[in-house]
C-alpha cells in the first residue's frame, strides 16, 4: 500500500473525485505524517482513518487472521470502535471475529494473542474463514472516500 518516492499533497488528494487511489494516497499521507504509527495518534477521525485502513490492508493481503496475528492486532478493540464510523460492515465482521476469543477482547498483547489464536479450535478456525469469505468481496473504499469528503478540514488541518 506504500509509496513512498510520491509527493503528497493533501489539498489536491482530497480535491479529486472519488477513487481508491485518492483514498490510499490520504492513507499514506497521514501515516507518514505520525510516522507510519496510528497509536500515537489523539482519537479522532484521523485516527479512525488510519486503523481502519490498516484492518482493510491487512484483510486485504491475508485475512483477518492476519490482521489478529500482526501488530495491527493489538489495537483491535479500537479499530472496530473506529470501523463503525468508517465502514459499518467491516465493523460488524471484525466485531464477530472479535467474538472468538475470550470474552471477546483479543489481547493487546501479540504473542499472547498468537497463542491464543494457535489454540483455537476448528470451528473457530472456521468461523473466522468464513468471515474472511464475506469481506473478501466487500469494497470499502467508497466508504473511506466518503468518510474523508466528510470530515476534509481534519485531514487538511493534520
Amino acid at each position: 500500500m506504500k509509496r513512498e518516492n510520491s509527493k503528497l499533497d493533501i489539498q489536491e488528494i482530497l480535491s479529486r473525485k472519488y477513487s481508491e487511489d485518492a483514498v490510499i494516497d490520504t492513507y499514506e499521507y497521514c501515516m507518514k505524517k505520525c510516522d507510519w504509527d496510528p497509536s500515537v495518534l489523539a482519537d479522532g477521525n484521523i485516527k479512525d482513518f488510519l486503523l481502519g485502513m490498516l484492518f482493510q490492508a491487512e484483510v486485504d493481503n491475508g485475512g483477518i487472521s492476519q490482521f489478529f496475528f500482526n501488530s495491527s492486532g493489538d489495537l483491535s478493540q479500537e479499530t472496530v470502535a473506529a470501523l463503525t464510523k468508517v465502514d459499518a460492515k467491516s465493523a460488524r465482521i471484525l466485531a464477530e471475529a472479535l467474538a472468538c476469543f475470550p470474552n471477546g477482547v483479543a489481547p493487546r498483547d501479540r504473542q499472547i494473542r498468537n497463542d491464543l489464536m494457535d489454540r483455537f479450535d476448528e470451528e473457530t478456525v472456521n468461523r473466522l474463514e468464513l468471515l474472511e469469505e464475506v469481506i473478501s468481496g466487500h469494497d470499502s473504499s467508497k466508504s473511506y472516500y466518503d468518510f474523508l469528503q466528510e470530515h476534509k478540514e481534519d485531514f487538511l488541518n493534520f
